[in-house]
């Protein structure tokens, strides 16, 4: 196959020196995604992929403290009532620590509603909401729109797509500006409660001579509190890194809205057509999903993440040369992000991996590893770069990618983790044993038309032995 993605391979080629992730040690030509931090040696960066370990680790360490600060609160708060004034103070302390994280996660679903109400009323769809952080503890559809809430609820994103010009930045602006304003709203409110308590209490004792009443102005003021620093903290323009990925903040997308140019506006439209297709593709409906992205690419050509979606979709169906056309229209299309060329390139690699010619597979071998080189962090370039080793039968080299990009495997497309299951099986057997026809099984439950399945079933039978294609 000839070579191609000529834009894509100049934007590596002009890449700055690799950057080197502090955590892990791996090397990428591209720093997009990449967190940087400052310290008094100058900066450091941290891959994606670290990036969202880290994040799973803090979220498992907050659940400890989530669950037990607010029983431990309650409990102590109670027991003061029948032991004033020894155990008030301490308990009043605890219970005040508590109310963040009681409070806060019913905050994050009103975030996240008042952006989901407002964008309806604009005409904007809502394809996806989603709260907090870590497993998924409900997930479900509301009002045609799927809702997730995962086992820390302390963060939120909602996936709003555009789908008409007129009016497009200020419909985009308000929708994003309703998150921080229930925040605003809740602050009025509660003062507005709090003027009028005024004069229910004469020197801080309630009707009955009790104490009670400045107990509940102080958690009141609390709870002002906390949303005023959830409305700054969602104001303040910045990059937040939930779950690895990076997530601009209200504030600074609502800096962005009023000067977003043509092309971004387009972009912005498009995506639409990208959510909706990720939605027909979790339902299995992939003509569907195909018939979508072809209206989109319709109206955006040079939209490359709709080609790569495109290009998913032709790989599920067993459509491998179409699916490679697709990856190779994207490549050439310009101002492709490093990163994106590096996610095109894998897959494209895996397509010709799938045609199994040799000719492809030589292809397929010079793909996977620019992908690698430039995105040293990303699974789904580890998972076609190990499969490419694999059918080298580079056995040992693929098995250390493969292993580690089970790391990252919930990130990965249903074709992506087919792939890896079954070159999984063929690096490890005879190791693996009955191991690897459970592997298989994954695989085809994830795709059914993977053209690796055959590959693997046959390397992994007690008289087969891998061997390259």
């Amino acid at each position: 196959m000839p070579g191609l993605g000529a834009s894509g391979s100049a934007l590596l080629r002009q890449s700055p020196a690799p950057v080197r992730c502090f955590d892990c040690g791996v090397q990428s030509l591209t720093r997009d995604g990449y967190r940087r931090e400052l310290t008094t040696t100058g900066y450091r960066y941290r891959c994606p992929a670290c990036e969202e370990r880290r994040s799973r680790r803090d979220a498992e360490q907050l659940r400890i403290i989530t669950i037990a600060f607010p029983i431990v609160g309650l409990a102590a708060t109670a027991l003061s009532w029948f032991f004033q004034p020894f155990l008030l103070p301490p308990s009043l302390i605890i219970l005040k620590a508590s109310l963040p994280l009681v409070c806060q996660p019913i905050l994050v679903v009103a975030h996240e509603l008042a952006h989901a109400v407002v964008a309806r009323a604009l005409g904007v769809r809502v394809f996806s909401i989603t709260v907090g952080v870590g497993r998924p503890w409900f997930q479900g559809r509301f009002l045609g729109t799927r809702v997730r809430v995962n086992i820390l609820p302390f963060t939120g994103v909602t996936r709003l797509g555009h789908v008409r010009k007129r009016g497009l930045r200020l419909r985009h602006w308000l929708s994003v500006a309703a998150g921080p304003m229930a925040h605003v709203l809740f602050i009025l409110a509660m003062f507005a409660i709090w003027r009028e308590s005024i004069g229910i209490t004469a020197g801080g004792v309630g009707p009955d001579g009790d104490s009670w009443m400045p107990i509940l102005f102080s958690l009141a003021g609390l709870f002002t509190l906390l949303n005023v620093v959830m409305l700054i903290g969602n104001l303040v323009p910045h990059i937040s890194y939930s779950g690895g990925r990076p997530q601009p903040s209200d504030g600074l997308q609502l800096l962005r809205a009023p000067f977003m140019s043509q092309t971004q506006l387009d972009h912005l439209l498009a995506t639409s057509f990208v959510f909706e297709s990720a939605d027909l593709q979790r339902e299995s409906r992939y003509a569907e999903a195909r018939a979508c992205v072809e209206a989109g690419l319709k109206i955006w050509p040079a939209f490359a993440t709709l080609r790569l979606d495109l290009g998913s979709i032709l790989m599920i169906q067993g459509e491998f040369v179409a699916a490679g056309q697709a990856f190779r229209l994207a490549l050439g299309l310009p101002e492709n992000p490093s990163s994106l060329v590096a996610i095109l390139e894998s897959y494209l690699a895996l397509s010709e991996l799938a045609i199994g010619s040799a000719e492809s597979l030589d292809e397929a071998d010079r793909l996977s590893r620019q992908a690698l080189a430039a995105t040293g962090w990303n699974a789904s370039a580890k998972v076609v770069r190990g499969a490419v080793l694999v059918e080298r039968a580079r056995h040992s080299e693929g098995a250390v990618l493969l292993r580690e990009a089970f790391d990252g495997a919930g990130s990965l497309s249903s074709e992506m983790r087919a792939t890896l299951q079954c070159y999984t099986a063929i690096a490890l057997h005879p190791e693996a044993g009955d191991i690897a026809a459970q592997r298989l099984e994954t695989a085809r439950k994830e795709w059914p038309a993977c053209p690796f399945l055959a590959r693997a079933a046959q390397a992994t039978t007690p008289h087969g032995a891998p061997t390259a294609s």
